[in-house]
């Protein structure tokens, strides 16, 4: 692990751009997410990115109909959050394109629209 960690820091030093292509994705996301009047919480838009969705039912159906629509997307529900609050996290990363950014948040207010 801590390998990784020092390998990580060589590459950013290297390719400080990757972290403001995090920053920019981030942003991004968040914004479009927010444009479309979804619930990202108290999220700031850096390296993960909350979906509300509700109650374990409804996060659960969401989650794998994400996953069947090409979108990976973790789920987190009680005991890690209050019960009915479960949501999805998306964790963006400086590789993802603007598009797909744009994807996944369409997709993700489709499914939830579908709720």
């Amino acid at each position: 692990m801590t390998a990784s960690a020092i390998t990580a820091v060589r590459i950013l030093r290297r390719e400080p751009e990757r972290l403001e292509r995090l920053r920019d994705n981030g942003a991004l996301f968040l914004s479009e997410a927010q444009n479309l009047g979804l619930d990202t919480g108290r999220a700031i838009g850096v390296g993960m990115v909350p979906i509300m969705v509700g109650a374990l039912t409804k996060s659960t159906k969401m989650v794998t109909q994400m996953y069947n629509r090409g979108i990976s997307t973790s789920l987190i529900v009680s005991p890690g959050v209050p019960v009915n609050a479960g949501r999805l996290r998306f964790f963006i990363s400086a590789s993802n394109t603007a598009d797909e950014i744009r994807t996944a948040v369409r997709v993700a207010n489709e499914e939830l629209a579908r709720r």
